[in-house]
């Protein structure tokens, strides 16, 4: 495989299934004016999208992928941030599979929310919620410091919790 690229097109299909965008803007990138290159793909029948983020101009690097659905507050995402997400190291190539699974597979989410807000996620990569989950929360958790937020859940002080279950995209990908 000689890019990213190409991984996608591969990945993502039947191409008909799914719209495909493509998007570059300069952004800021440790100082440095960049140019970020962006591929959105989203299922229209399930409205479960992937995003993949360039900063490395030419496409055998990834800065970041996430997939995702308009149902949940935080999605899943596999980030390298200094060296990319190599297309020539059979191992990113691996994992990335795996991670990208749940999103053909279908997975589940528990929501928490404290004081009415949106305070953090775990993820489950099955529709079962079996398993250990991954925490995801966004940048502006502040209850995370200290440890604040593990004490609270454990005290089960939260407004509510909401279970989610992402459907899966029906494709022949989901059998490989």
């Amino acid at each position: 495989m000689k890019d990213w690229r190409e991984y996608i097109e591969k990945k993502i299909v039947p191409k008909e299934e799914f719209i495909f965008q493509q998007k570059d803007e300069e952004t800021s990138f440790y100082g440095h004016k960049k140019i970020m290159s962006t591929i959105i793909i989203t299922h229209p029948k399930t409205n479960n999208w992937f995003k993949f983020d360039n900063f490395f101009v030419k496409w055998e690097y990834l800065w970041e992928v996430k997939f995702g659905n308009p149902r949940i507050k935080c999605s899943p995402s596999y980030t390298e941030y200094d060296e990319g997400i190599d297309v020539s190291i059979d191992e990113e190539v691996l994992y990335l599979n795996k991670f990208l699974m749940p999103a053909f597979n279908g997975w589940s989410i528990i929501e928490y929310y404290l004081f009415g807000e949106y305070n953090r996620s775990i993820y489950y990569s099955n529709i079962n919620f079996q398993g250990k989950g991954e925490w995801e929360y966004t940048w502006q958790d502040w209850s995370d410091r200290f440890g604040i937020n593990y004490l609270l859940l454990k005290l089960r002080i939260h407004s509510y919790v909401k279970r989610l279950v992402i459907e899966p995209i029906e494709t022949p990908q989901k059998s490989k």
